[in-house]
């Protein structure tokens, strides 16, 4: 076990550090959330120092830290809805810029290379009924979005190659009924979000937020879909609303990367380098009650949602 990060003595930690003259980070906000809407949960997240990176999981009832799959090279983790296996993105020891796709049991175990290719592959995630996997790959002359089932066969590229689409793909995420895919891209100039119908392999625009879209996430209901936007040099997060294309800033301060939604879609889990560091938030989905879950001195990003042993 890593040092315990308690949610529930996060205010007194921040009050005595301050009464003794020493510098603390900015408080977390107005409050912790509800019990109920965490405890029950737990978040699988990306360690960062420099080059190397490790998987962690976070209890959100006790603070407490652990490995996930010690000794690997790996971020950007994706936890099947079963909570059984994950997806992620190794890190080549020797030159961490080679990357592919691994799938591997939650609970410890080897991990599996997903449609292993020499060209880096990034940003994989679970459809809704854990049998397929979105992710981006440069096996191609840009960068794509793929299709392919859990047990790495099937593979299909969803984008079309830099000869008939002179753009880049990135961040993709799945709609609940597993239908379309949300994905970034920069195809009409600017970076924004576009859906893609995986019947009729059809693509509609929806939103550049006015700035630059990226790292979009749906809503378990369906009906929202929350993303970073980048305005100069800020970047916010932005839920949408798809029946009407309403629109709102969540208003937080810093950079503000990754947001997943809670499986109850009241919460928004995120990486914010607000305290200074990168560190997972919780925030609501109004941009209320933000909370900070983790202060270690490394970069901790990319969280995943899954139910509390």
């Amino acid at each position: 076990m890593h040092r315990a990060r308690n949610l529930a003595a996060l205010a007194a930690l921040l009050l005595a550090a301050c009464g003794d003259g020493a510098s603390a980070p900015p408080p977390a906000g107005p409050g912790e959330p509800p019990p109920e809407a965490v405890t029950s949960w737990d978040l699988v997240y990306e360690e960062r120092t420099g080059l190397v990176r490790r998987l962690r999981r976070l209890d959100l009832a006790t603070g407490q830290v652990s490995d996930v799959l010690p000794g690997v090279n790996a971020g950007q983790p994706d936890v099947a809805p079963d909570g059984v296996t994950l997806v992620a993105v190794r890190h080549d020891a020797a030159d961490p810029t080679v990357t592919d796709i691994i799938r591997a049991p939650l609970a410890g175990g080897a991990p599996v290379a997903l449609a292993p290719h020499p060209a880096p592959d990034q940003a994989p995630r679970w459809d809704a009924a854990g049998s397929r996997v979105a992710f981006v790959s440069a096996r191609t002359a840009s960068l794509n979005l793929f299709l392919v089932n859990g047990d790495g066969t099937g593979l299909d590229q969803l984008t079309p190659d830099q000869s008939e689409n002179p753009s880049t793909e990135s961040d993709v995420a799945w709609a609940p009924d597993g239908a379309t895919v949300v994905f970034s891209t920069n195809a009409g100039g600017g970076r924004a979000l576009w859906l893609l119908d995986l019947d009729t392999r059809t693509f509609s625009f929806l939103t550049s937020g006015g700035g630059s879209a990226s790292e979009p996430d749906w809503s378990p209901d369906g009906k929202l879909i929350v993303f970073a936007r980048t305005k100069g040099a800020t970047t916010d997060l932005v839920v949408h609303e798809l029946a009407t294309g309403t629109e709102w800033e969540l208003g937080l301060t810093g950079t503000n990367l990754q947001p997943r939604w809670s499986p109850d879609g009241k919460w928004i889990a995120f990486a914010s380098d607000r305290s200074g560091t990168l560190d997972l938030w919780l925030v609501r989905k109004d941009g209320t009650g933000p909370v900070r879950l983790t202060t270690g001195a490394a970069q901790e990003e990319s969280p995943s949602w899954v139910r509390a042993d």
